[in-house]
């Protein structure tokens, strides 16, 4: 959705239906994968797979390392830098955006 703010605890309810979901469907797959005689149902079973995992794996890369790393990093040089001495802080931003006390403190 395009909405500024999302109320991700609304999707919550369902999330477990959706995993059931998805789970009997790679069940499923993987059963009928391994009764499977032709190689050419097997390399769509592979390439269906594939087509999953990779985006996944992708997305799980780019949003654990990259995504919204800047108020961590930040935190990490306002560390370094209230050691060596002496300095004020203020945070022009939303409450509990950055890990202040937990990192500097």
């Amino acid at each position: 959705s395009c909405l500024g703010h999302k109320e991700f605890r609304f999707l919550l309810p369902i999330l477990p239906l959706c995993l059931c979901i998805a789970g009997d469907l790679i069940a499923y797959e993987l059963t009928s994968y391994s009764k499977r005689k032709t190689q050419l149902s097997k390399y769509k079973s592979v390439a269906g797979f594939s087509f999953l995992i990779i985006p996944n794996l992708l997305s799980v890369l780019y949003l654990g390392l990259v995504h919204q790393r800047g108020p961590l990093d930040t935190m990490t040089v306002l560390q370094h830098d209230t050691q060596s001495h002496k300095s004020n802080v203020l945070f022009l931003m939303p409450c509990h955006s950055t890990p202040y006390y937990s990192t500097i403190c």
